[in-house]
């Protein structure tokens, strides 16, 4: 993904509940925040950020994913759990913390909670190209081939 602009960049903050990543990205109105809603009620959250100052306008609705158009998933503290967020054509980018999502440690996260069931973005065609203590970053694959050659 090449970007020109950084308003260009729109980040979905996957299963953020009252993650802290949204509320302090709220004001560059390229972030939205989406999670199924539960374990924390969709008007508890609400309420929560109304009570803090922050727009409600940052959190989104799985019918409204479509018309944001996000081209970078973040999760933290929990994992892909809904296969769709892969399927979305506008996605390239993925941002996972090691532990939940990515699968990086054995046995726990998502392999701890899901077992054999587990999969992680590797399965659903991303790679992972950085890896730092606590963070992966994936890139989806027809978008490695696409802005540098064959990346094999």
């Amino acid at each position: 993904m090449q970007v020109a602009d950084i308003s260009e960049i729109r980040i979905l903050d996957f299963a953020s509940g009252l993650s802290g990543f949204p509320i302090y990205a709220t004001e560059f109105e390229l972030v939205k925040a989406y999670d199924n809603y539960s374990q924390i009620p969709l008007d508890g959250i609400y309420n929560f950020h109304a009570a803090c100052g922050h727009k409600n306008s940052l959190l989104i609705r799985k019918e409204e994913i479509h018309l944001f158009n996000p081209n970078i998933i973040s999760v933290f503290g929990f994992w892909l759990s809904e296969s769709w967020i892969y399927d979305l054509p506008s996605v390239q980018i993925i941002i996972s913390d090691s532990l939940y999502n990515s699968g990086s440690i054995k046995g726990e996260g998502i392999f701890h909670y899901l077992g054999e069931k587990a999969q992680t973005p590797e399965d659903f065609g991303y790679r992972k190209v950085l890896q730092f203590p606590l963070v992966d970053i994936y890139v989806r694959l027809d978008t490695i081939k696409s802005n540098v050659g064959d990346y094999d």
